[in-house]
């Protein structure tokens, strides 16, 4: 069985219903309570809690473990932030050992390559010691406490994820208000128009989750470290054409940086996966899926 730490989340549920396609057996790990995809059993538990990890080893043979799991970002006291997300690892790999599981995968995040510019994001670039935004620091400390402290982890660093279950606006890319503003939801109060020609390295979410799945599951893998990416960038402007909608945007691009796509050769080469929803089929799926949630909502609200 796997653990997927975060499991009934965003990111996590995609990942837990590719592992789910894989016929295998899951566990997700939420602090809510909430169940995840239909098939996987959940357990309650915190990672910063030793014990209720502990709890669940004995309860079932983990074979493996995702670790997608991260604390609330609170700005107003960092320390405090630090101190969950890092215990919460450092418990995770605790247990992982004692319970000799074959494999660890933890979540990354595009972020770590903020810094220099740079024509592509390689797993193999040396990362900026600028310390950045505070998740990125994070997530830059944990890829090496992880690498160092156990020799079955695997880190996976995470592109611009939106679908199904994500948030409906995001402070990076704008895809996800775009399409809900396609959509009829219309655009978000207070939230300014994007810039035409911004783009960013976006990943659909079951794709993501597939990518995740295929890294986790691999028989060997020849790397430590894998871009879960599309391999290209996809600007907003290629969105709103794709929609074949005429929504309100800037014209031009908001920063003289070049948008940087992820290198996903070595994911490829090791996992052999490549995405299945390009922009037209995702953005379909997508508003497919947001008519599914407002029936959902109309219907709830008459309970």
């Amino acid at each position: 069985m796997h653990l997927i730490t975060g499991g009934s989340g965003f990111i996590g549920s995609h990942t837990t219903r590719a592992l789910l396609d894989q016929s295998q057996d899951c566990l997700v790990g939420t602090r809510s309570g909430r169940p995840g995809p239909t098939g996987a059993a959940v357990a309650t538990i915190d990672c910063t809690d030793l014990a209720s990890l502990r709890d669940v080893g004995r309860r079932y043979d983990i074979q493996g473990v995702v670790h997608l799991a991260a604390g609330a970002l609170d700005p107003a006291h960092p320390i405090d932030v630090a101190d969950s997300d890092l215990r919460g690892l450092l418990n995770v790999l605790r247990v992982a050992a004692e319970w000799n599981v074959k494999r660890v995968t933890v979540a990354s995040t595009i972020g770590v390559y903020a810094g220099p510019p740079r024509d592509t994001y390689r797993e193999d670039a040396l990362l900026s010691a600028d310390p950045g935004h505070l998740i990125a620091t994070l997530r830059k400390t944990s890829e090496a406490l992880a690498l160092a402290l156990s020799d079955v982890t695997i880190s996976v660093r995470i592109g611009a994820i939106w679908g199904p279950g994500g948030r409906p606006s995001s402070r990076f890319f704008a895809a996800p208000q775009l399409v809900r503003a396609a959509a009829g939801h219309g655009w978000p109060e207070r939230e300014p128009l994007p810039y035409a020609d911004d783009g960013i390295d976006m990943l659909y979410a079951p794709d993501c989750g597939r990518a995740i799945a295929a890294v986790h599951m691999a028989d060997e893998l020849r790397h430590r470290i894998y871009n879960i990416g599309s391999g290209l960038v996809t600007t907003n402007q290629q969105v709103i054409d794709a929609l074949g909608g005429d929504l309100p945007v800037r014209p031009g691009r908001s920063r003289s940086e070049p948008d940087v796509p992820m290198d996903i050769s070595r994911l490829r080469a090791d996992t052999g996966f490549a995405p299945a929803f390009g922009l037209e089929r995702a953005l379909a799926d997508f508003c497919h899926w947001l008519d599914g949630a407002d029936a959902r909502a109309d219907a709830s609200s008459y309970r």
